[in-house]
């Protein structure tokens, strides 16, 4: 399985900016072992999906409404962005539960609108600090899983990728310590194969680094990571994949 390394910009970058982003790293990245997925915003989308239509590398968005169509001003439908020819899309990210209290079941259903316009979630779960602290780690991730792959089909497995992100660990420069990784990661797998009876590729998101990137895909169950910072910079994003292939 190749590596598989997200870049999400979040809410970064104006459409000349991600394109200046964007040369700079194909320039310094001409071909790579590592499955590249670059998450701009809404924005850029439209014409990053145009100018990477026929390369190597993939695209994706960073949310999709839990609403096919209908008054929901602001929101874009997995449909809209699958017309992009979008590939992927983030779904569940922390932030999108901390800030905008998306739920369990709300992404739950947009998993499930993802999976019908045949994009492919990467459906992200973790822990809070004080979560942890309680020794609640694996009770969360247990319940994130379960609730976001309620009546998704067996043979959808090829599609999802899975991402844990400890949230105490996202934009604040602090790593899990190796064995948290592994353990978290080791009972992903585990869940995850109790659901679907397959393998699914999980990705590491905290605070992901040209100088830990290289530890970090050593550890076991870890397939690739979603990162958020260092992508923002061509010569860090560039190293990673370099560090890792």
């Amino acid at each position: 399985m190749k590596p598989i390394v997200a870049a999400n910009w979040k809410m970064n970058l104006t459409l000349l900016e991600s394109h200046a982003l964007l040369e700079e790293i194909l320039n310094q990245s001409k071909s790579t072992d590592a499955k590249v997925i670059f998450f701009p915003s809404f924005i850029s989308l439209p014409s990053i999906c145009d100018k990477l239509r026929d390369a190597q590398y993939a695209v994706g968005g960073q949310n999709i409404s839990d609403k096919e169509s209908g008054a929901y001003t602001g929101e874009i439908s997995a449909s809209m962005l699958q017309s992009l020819n979008a590939h992927y899309v983030i779904i569940g990210h922390s932030e999108r539960r901390q800030f905008y209290h998306e739920n369990d079941s709300q992404i739950n259903d947009k998993i499930l609108h993802a999976l019908n316009a045949k994009l492919k979630p990467i459906v992200c779960i973790g822990e809070t600090l004080q979560e942890r602290q309680d020794d609640e780690t694996a009770l969360v991730l247990k319940r994130q899983l379960t609730a976001a792959f309620e009546n998704i089909e067996q043979n959808e497995h090829h599609n999802i990728i899975v991402a844990y992100e400890p949230v105490w660990a996202i934009g604040t420069g602090q790593t899990a310590e190796e064995n948290q990784i592994l353990e978290a990661h080791k009972l992903i797998k585990k869940t995850l194969k109790s659901i679907f009876d397959n393998n699914i590729p999980t990705l590491y998101g905290g605070s992901v680094t040209a100088d830990n990137a290289l530890s970090l895909i050593n550890i076991d169950h870890v397939d690739g990571f979603l990162i958020g910072g260092a992508s923002l910079n061509s010569e860090s994003f560039c190293q990673i994949i370099k560090n890792i292939t």
